[in-house]
């Protein structure tokens, strides 16, 4: 399913919880803030759309719900917004 992911770095402040919960989808950049990463594409940034199972997609859940500061945005692929 097509999920939507946005990390607001003007909100983030590297916490790192997302990374710990959820490694091989979220990565530190070189200004110490989140972001998206995908191993297919081999890229990252502040906003992705990943095909994801359901599995991927409750990691990702868990892994915004623990953010300190709310800084991950899940959105479905029907525009529904699943998290914050």
């Amino acid at each position: 399913m097509k999920t939507k992911i946005k990390v607001d770095d003007k909100v983030c402040i590297g916490s790192g919880s997302c990374i710990i919960l959820a490694s091989e989808f979220f990565e530190l950049n070189s200004e110490g803030k989140a972001e998206i990463k995908t191993l297919k594409e081999k890229k990252s940034g502040k906003e992705m759309i990943l095909d994801l199972n359901l599995k991927d997609r409750k990691k990702i859940l868990e892994a915004a719900k623990a953010c300190p500061t709310q800084a991950i945005t899940l959105v479905d692929e029907t525009g529904k917004k699943i998290y914050p």
